[in-house]
């Protein structure tokens, strides 16, 4: 994904960026700040005719108290059978 917009003079990355995932098989948005923090200097480099390809796979951690949470991935709507903490 270069991070083109349907408009080619347009660019998004970040929060509002929604990205064809090659890995995922996917249009994937995620709202994380490594990811906009990736994403930001790739569609730098896709801006300067650079040939990108941001296909990083969505992640996300958090510590709630004494529990710590970890995933890699992207799970659709209704793609799982349960979860399990």
């Amino acid at each position: 994904a270069s991070l083109r917009t349907s408009d080619p003079d347009i660019y998004a990355a970040g929060d509002v960026a929604a990205v064809d995932n090659p890995l995922l098989g996917a249009r994937v948005r995620v709202e994380h700040w490594a990811n906009a923090l990736d994403g930001g200097p790739a569609a730098a480099r896709s801006m300067l005719g650079q040939d990108v390809s941001y296909d990083r796979l969505p992640f996300f951690f958090t510590d709630q108290y004494d529990l710590g949470m970890e995933y890699v991935g992207h799970a659709p709507p209704g793609g799982y059978d349960r979860v399990v903490l």
